[in-house]
């Protein structure tokens, strides 16, 4: 073996562990929304129906709002680095390189921004709490 191919082979390591805590912190970002949201629609709920509760909806809704953009942004971020860890490795990997890929099945950027969970979630708790928030504010 040579020595570009096992210096390669220790870069491979290295990308596949720094991919492997980008998708730790997607998953922690996801569980942290998830969990966000779950309690403000729930805490919706409960206030919905008093008519004097209209000011905490329109609390509760700028507050989910604010959170998924963040989280929204996070998530962008973190799949960028995931993107340019995929390109690094492949502007890098030698021709006689013959081992395991870095990730098993590398997205492209258009396919990420309409089919993945940590871009639609966001976009959906974004959507749904600005209808809500629109709502509450006629019927007032």
């Amino acid at each position: 073996m040579t020595n570009s191919v096992s210096s390669m082979e220790d870069h491979g390591k290295t990308i596949r562990a720094m991919i492997e805590h980008e998708n730790h912190l997607v998953n922690y970002r996801l569980t942290w929304l998830i969990t966000l949201q779950g309690l403000l629609f729930a805490a919706l709920g409960f206030a919905w129906d008093k008519r004097d509760a209209w000011q905490i909806i329109v609390v509760f809704c700028v507050m989910g709002i604010f959170s998924a953009v963040s989280c929204l942004l996070s998530l962008s971020y973190s799949q960028r680095a995931l993107f340019r860890l995929h390109e690094w490795w492949e502007a890098h990997k030698p021709d006689p390189y013959d081992g395991p890929e870095v990730i098993g099945f590398p997205l492209s950027r258009d396919a990420v921004l309409l089919t993945q969970p940590w871009f639609i979630l966001p976009v959906l708790f974004i959507g749904g709490l600005a209808a809500i928030f629109v709502v509450n504010l006629i019927r007032v």
